[in-house]
């Protein structure tokens, strides 16, 4: 008679990403109908989850229609087919002057955990974005958000953070 037992451990991290901590951070600066932009095309619906719906969304895809899912279906192809400054554009022309831009950008800590075909694309696409938003100059730029993982005493795998634009013209 031969019995095997198997056990693991594999239970979900709790402190696998902050989005929540860092919604929690950047709400107080927005206003209802404000642009979130996720530079992590599949976070949008946490951000979503915790934000709420009295803003807008959008990925690095364009705007979200509904920002409670991603639609995973060729993804990859889609996003390859993206043009950053071509999409970035219209995002930044749908914010009325005087409103917010919310960028939420994954932390790159370990590019050995962006080899993935998915999560290298997401770290070229989300790095590009980042150096075009920075430079556009119909934006101004506010605050920036990160969660304080020392004072949280987590240490997250999948950190973001937020910066916070305000469109001048």
């Amino acid at each position: 008679v031969l019995v095997l037992v198997l056990w693991t451990n594999n239970a979900p991290r709790a402190d696998k990403s902050d989005v929540r901590e860092v919604s929690a951070l950047v709400e107080p600066r927005l206003q209802p109908g404000d642009l979130v932009l996720s530079t992590h095309p599949e976070q949008t619906p946490a951000l979503r989850y915790y934000l709420g719906d009295e803003y807008r969304y959008a990925n690095l895809l364009g705007p979200m229609r509904d920002p409670q899912l991603f639609d995973w279906r060729d993804a990859v192809d889609r996003l390859k087919a993206t043009q950053p400054k071509a999409t970035l554009d219209p995002i930044v022309e749908s914010v009325p002057v005087g409103e917010r831009l919310v960028v939420v950008a994954p932390i790159f800590r370990d590019y050995r955990s962006w080899r993935a075909e998915w999560t290298k694309l997401v770290y070229r696409r989300a790095t590009q974005w980042q150096r075009l938003i920075a430079r556009e100059p119909r934006l101004r730029h506010v605050a920036h958000v990160q969660a304080n993982e020392f004072a949280l005493e987590k240490r997250f795998s999948k950190a973001v953070q937020a910066d916070v634009y305000v469109r001048d013209r």
